[in-house]
């Protein structure tokens, strides 16, 4: 996957994706709804191929998240694990935090961790607004620390 990826830089990463996923694109248009059921951020948004190739970003291309990539037609259901839709395009080294433990420990509102209490990337990040903190983060990076590392 990440040979494709790496192939489709230059305004053509989403639709490698796709392409890569084996995915047509969607042909529904829902809103976008938060965990809790409440309608908020952005609004489901279908893109053809061709409007796809002009996607550099998949966390922001007109002012949102393209949908399509990440979830199933039009509902919250992810196409893959979520560790593995994020590998798809974000490199896990060293320095990073390890996703796929469980947390032992409570932790702060509004982190959510998957089943079993399993840390995973959107417990840290808010992969539908990467762009209003550095990497995607939930809040400020020591705060977001301290919500389970009492001695960060």
């Amino acid at each position: 996957m990440r040979s494709t990826v790496a192939l489709c830089a230059g305004g053509f990463f989403a639709v490698c994706m796709l392409a890569a996923l084996g995915l047509p694109p969607s042909t529904s248009s829902l809103p976008y709804k938060e965990r809790d059921g409440t309608q908020q951020g952005p609004q489901w948004q279908n893109y053809s191929n061709q409007e796809l190739a002009a996607a550099s970003d998949p966390h922001l291309f007109r002012g949102q998240p393209v949908c399509q990539l990440c979830h199933k037609g039009s509902s919250p259901a992810l196409l893959s694990e979520q560790r593995v839709l994020c590998a798809q395009c974000h490199d896990f080294e060293h320095g990073n935090h390890p996703v796929g433990v469980v947390q032992a420990l409570p932790v702060a509102d509004p982190l959510p961790l998957g089943t079993g209490r399993m840390v995973l990337c959107h417990t840290c990040h808010d992969s539908h607004d990467v762009h209003s903190r550095r990497a995607g983060l939930r809040m400020e990076f020591t705060p977001l620390c301290k919500s389970c590392h009492q001695s960060h």
